[in-house]
């Protein structure tokens, strides 16, 4: 029988809740194969960045913190019928159905998804990339966290600025508001934790996109924490210790993050498809850029009927889509016809916004304060759960728990 195979390209959660599902629908088409490719060998819990950037060394170094946010896929595709390559893709020949890999090898595929992710985007910001800290990676967050326990032992006042007021800007500042008066009140005698934590946002207010309940209630928060706000603001520049923004004001820093922008992955723009304004591959209502070829995650151009929008990148959306291209390449294989992918009006979500605090939207309800961080932690626990065994699942989930409430 020929061997058939589902090529998926990125371990991220699309990719990942493609393979899963897909896996379990092909059970009965034992000629096609799925074959998982990233050139990481984990995946990596991208939502609990944050916390990983606020964890002081004394309660855990970063070989410690490493397992509860870097999941090896090998665990993941451990004991079902997905092989793994870490490796990296250099080429996809769209018309022979042939990927090319950094070793050398090639791969023919039946079916193709790409999950590819995204990269920062600086905006062409004269200085903004040499001076500022993304936190995309593990290491950033680890490099973030260095950072101030360096400053903290050589200033008593800091000023920090976070570009950017989606959910990674605001859930990282709150977390850094605590974390940095943490430090000083262990390294300083006489300590009023008199920091100067600004976060600027380009739009009209934070949380662009979000509900009106979420974003008064953030707003409320991030001013209780002591974080000045500073909406309809644009960087314009970045030096070494100031940011300059459009109105000509320059604000002294000691250290910028910059969560304020997302584009497409660069190895889009090598495959000759069509590509949207954010640098991400325009698909249609079946999430392909082509026939047999998927697209999920950051890396869908999906325009949204309802809106005449972009469908913004976040994991609940990222999930939803894998789960829909998992069940058409089965219809395909079956001769049954695609599904088209119709995305909810609104998707739930969480927002930790400093110790233990969130806002959860949960579409029926709304919850603030601690009730709502509670269901925080167990969306974390649920989503261990769908990928590894029960045991191991707990096991990294109530770690983490205890790490990340260590300062709060």
């Amino acid at each position: 029988m020929e061997e058939k195979l589902i090529v998926i390209v990125g371990a991220g959660f699309g990719g990942i809740t493609v393979a899963l599902k897909l896996e379990k629908k092909l059970r009965r088409f034992p000629a096609y194969h799925i074959v998982l490719i990233d050139k990481n060998a984990y995946q990596l819990y991208t939502p609990a960045l944050y916390e990983i950037a606020a964890i002081p060394r004394e309660e855990a170094s970063a070989s410690v913190l490493k397992p509860i946010i870097i999941i090896p896929v090998e665990e993941i595709v451990a004991r079902r019928r997905i092989r793994f390559l870490q490796e990296e893709v250099i080429k996809i020949d769209r018309e022979k159905s042939i990927i090319s890999l950094k070793d050398g090898k090639n791969l023919s595929f039946t079916f193709l998804v790409l999950a590819l992710g995204s990269e920062t985007n600086y905006f062409n910001i004269p200085g903004l990339k040499e001076h500022s800290y993304p936190l995309k990676q593990f290491e950033d967050a680890i490099r973030i966290r260095n950072r101030i326990e360096k400053m903290v032992a050589e200033k008593s006042i800091l000023n920090i600025i976070v570009g950017g007021a989606g959910a990674a800007g605001v859930e990282l500042i709150s977390e850094l508001a605590n974390f940095i008066c943490y430090l000083q009140q262990k390294v300083l005698t006489t300590h009023t934790c008199a920091n100067r934590l600004i976060l600027i946002e380009a739009s009209a207010t934070v949380l662009p996109g979000i509900d009106q309940w979420t974003v008064e209630r953030a707003t409320e928060r991030l001013r209780a924490l002591g974080i000045e706000i500073k909406t309809a603001t644009r960087i314009a520049q970045v030096e070494a210790t100031h940011v300059i923004t459009d109105d000509h004001k320059r604000i002294s820093c000691d250290l910028l993050v910059w969560t304020g922008g997302v584009t497409g992955n660069s190895f889009s723009t090598s495959l000759g498809l069509p590509l949207t304004r954010k640098n991400n591959l325009a698909v249609n209502e079946f999430l392909e850029a082509q026939k047999n070829i998927f697209v999920v995650g950051d890396g869908a151009g999906f325009i949204d009927k309802g809106t005449g929008q972009l469908l913004p990148w976040t994991v609940p959306i990222a999930e939803a889509e894998g789960k829909i291209i998992a069940k058409n390449i089965a219809r395909i294989i079956s001769d049954k016809p695609k599904i088209p992918f119709t995305p909810l009006r609104h998707y739930p979500y969480i927002l930790t916004i400093g110790k233990k605090y969130a806002l959860a939207n949960l579409i029926v309800m709304h919850l603030k304060g601690f009730p709502g961080w509670l269901i925080k932690i167990f969306v974390e626990l649920r989503y261990l759960l769908f990928i590894l065994p029960m045991i191991k699942a707990f096991r990294i989930w109530w770690k983490g728990v205890r790490i990340y409430s260590s300062n709060d």
